[in-house]
């Protein structure tokens, strides 16, 4: 289990409902806390809103550039292609 107190949460960025169901259960007994988002869209208002550890995001779906972009903007430090 992971010490999450004062960590930031994980943004978890998947359009199929299911499947962002089935991950952040998964994410979540193993102790961190996570926030989702159905698309890059919202994904940017979280990523403006507030800090996150980590953004994990589907690639394939409506506005996978977006999540790009989220992660920029979370881990600025990262060198991304």
């Amino acid at each position: 289990m992971v010490e999450t107190k004062e960590m930031e949460p994980l943004l978890l960025v998947e359009d199929k409902n299911e499947l962002r169901a089935m991950l952040r259960k998964a994410l979540e007994r193993a102790g961190y806390a996570v926030d989702e988002a159905p698309d890059g869209t919202a994904a940017i208002q979280k990523v403006r809103a507030r800090r996150y550890l980590l953004v994990i995001t589907d690639l394939k779906m409506p506005g996978a550039l977006v999540s790009t972009y989220c992660a920029r903007q979370s881990m600025p430090t990262l060198p991304f292609p």
